[in-house]
C-alpha cells in the first residue's frame, strides 16, 4: 500500500512521474515537500499553487525541481570500498608479487548482498562477503 499523497502537493508529484519517472512512493511525500519549499524560496513564490503554475510552464524550474530530488551520484561513488579494493589489486599487479591477484568483483558487496537476497540465493555464493559491507 502507497502512501497518500496529500492533495496540495499531488498535481506536482504526478508531474514529476510523468515527467521524470520519479515516483512519491520512491522520495516520499516529506522529500518532495521539502524540495517545493526551497524551490518557493529561492523563486520568492508565495504558496504551492503559484509555484505549480512557473513550474508547468518554465523548462528551466523543471530542470531546478528534478535536481532537488534526485541523488545526481551514483552510490558506487560514494563507497569507498571499490576504490580500496581497486588500489590493492592495482598495487599487486605492478608489484608482480605472489601471483595472480583475486578478481575485482563487478559489484560493491552491498550490491551483492542485495542482488543475491532478491534472487533467493546464498549471498556468499555471489561472493558477498558479510563482513566487508559498511557500517
Amino acid at each position: 500500500m502507497t502512501p497518500e499523497i496529500p492533495a496540495d502537493i499531488r498535481d506536482i508529484a504526478v508531474w514529476l512521474a510523468t515527467a521524470s519517472g520519479i515516483s512519491t512512493s520512491i522520495i516520499g511525500a516529506h522529500s518532495l515537500r521539502r524540495a517545493i519549499q526551497l524551490r518557493l524560496e529561492a523563486t520568492e513564490l508565495a504558496d504551492i499553487p503559484a509555484y505549480q503554475n512557473l513550474l508547468l510552464n518554465s523548462p528551466e524550474e523543471q530542470q531546478c525541481l528534478v535536481e532537488l530530488v534526485v541523488v545526481p551520484e551514483t552510490w558506487f561513488f560514494r563507497d569507498r570500498y571499490p576504490f580500496s579494493h581497486l588500489r590493492e589489486h592495482v598495487q599487486r599487479l605492478l608489484e608482480g608479487g605472489g601471483g595472480q591477484p583475486a578478481p575485482a568483483p563487478a559489484q560493491c558487496p552491498l550490491c551483492q548482498w542485495g542482488r543475491a537476497l532478491f534472487d533467493g540465493d546464498d549471498p556468499a555464493r555471489h561472493g558477498a562477503d558479510p563482513g566487508r559491507l559498511p557500517n
